[in-house]
């Protein structure tokens, strides 16, 4: 499988376009197979403010929703893998907080296909003194309708399946995610609150002239130490790369088994074909939908085939797949480097996606 040069060429403009057009300061776009790279483009620079700075290929970027699937979905199928955890086991049996008569019956699975009714999103570093208190309120105020009625995509699940795995793995999220998904992936640039000062700047800090680099973007990430299942994730393409790999190759890296094979099968099946969004376990599915429905709106764009899947992250990050053909793509930038209300970026994912499976 090959993408030609023409086809290559009109990719770049479109990259190129949009660094221009302040879509975002910079991209680095990485798609291939299990066995080779058939399109690779970095441009643009990594900061514009304070001061002009160019991207590196090593350069980190805040990987926002992107920790999701990246981190905390893999790591329960790790643990589910290992007979840790079960998917069908209660909140409330690893957090006592989840007890109470609106959240008792919500169940792992359903955090993870956001079907557990949970809202999607409260500002928890404004209310909270620690972990504890964040995990009380998302049961107490978070419950918003009754578990498994829809799909309503929330952070606050997220934040919770990151405690669960927490206290099934007697250990921090950021090193449990370290042992057993990025060390044997060789993933050694990837993890929560990086060392590594070659980061893509994001936002600028309220009242200020400064601009976040190399913290988390995301608030509540940021209070619990930036480390949540949610958000706070680091990463480069070439880091991720390895995970889609692994992902089209049934569980396996490098000759290393991370995840089963019925792991991976069960990560991207259709939870919720029935529901109002189509989700597998933390991933969002290209499904045969009616026309006007999901399917349209989806990040993957048109073209992307039924069963492929994929993410997005709010700094502007995504990664999609589809294992029948065997391919990914991967587009990390730091589009909020010019203020969250930018959003070219919804429009480019969708005809970068396009171009892509166009050229297949």
């Amino acid at each position: 499988m090959k993408i030609s040069e023409e086809k290559q060429t009109a990719i770049k403009k479109l990259i190129l376009d949009a660094v221009a057009g302040e879509a975002f300061p910079c991209a680095s776009v990485l798609a291939g197979t299990i066995d080779s790279v058939l399109f690779e483009y970095y441009t643009g620079n990594k900061s514009v403010y304070p001061t002009v700075a160019p991207l590196e290929l090593e350069t980190l970027f805040d990987m926002a929703s992107l920790t999701k699937v990246l981190s905390t979905a893999p790591l329960a199928m790790v643990f589910t893998d290992l007979g840790k955890i079960s998917l069908a086991d209660k909140v409330s049996d690893y957090l006592p907080q989840f007890s109470g008569e609106i959240s008792k019956d919500i169940r792992i699975g359903q955090l993870l296909t956001h079907t557990a009714g949970l809202s999607a999103y409260i500002p928890l570093y404004k209310r909270c003194d620690n972990k504890e208190d964040a995990i009380s309120i998302i049961a107490q105020e978070g419950v918003k309708y009754t578990p498994g009625a829809q799909v309503l995509y929330s952070d606050l699940g997220f934040i919770t399946i990151g405690r669960i795995l927490e206290v099934a793995g007697d250990d921090t999220l950021d090193q449990l995610c370290k042992k057993y998904l990025y060390q044997p992936m060789e993933m050694t640039q990837t993890g929560f609150n990086p060392v590594n000062e070659n980061t893509a700047s994001t936002e600028r800090k309220p009242s200020s002239d400064q601009y976040i680099n190399g913290v988390v973007h995301d608030e509540n990430a940021r209070f619990f130490g930036g480390v949540s299942g949610h958000a706070g994730l680091f990463s480069n393409a070439q880091d991720i790369s390895k995970y889609a790999i692994m992902l089209l190759n049934e569980g396996v890296v490098n000759n290393t088994r991370v995840l089963s094979k019925a792991a991976v099968s069960a990560m991207i099946r259709n939870y919720t074909y029935q529901l109002n969004e189509d989700r597998g376990l933390g991933w969002s599915l290209k499904a045969d939908r009616v026309p006007g429905t999901d399917s349209y709106s989806n990040a993957g764009g048109e073209l992307a085939p039924i069963g492929s899947y994929g993410h997005t992250g709010f700094t502007g990050t995504s990664i999609w797949l589809d294992n029948s053909l065997g391919v990914y793509i991967i587009c990390l930038t730091n589009r909020v480097h010019y203020g969250r209300e930018n959003i070219k970026i919804v429009r480019f994912r969708r005809l970068l996606h396009n171009m892509f499976f166009a050229s297949l």
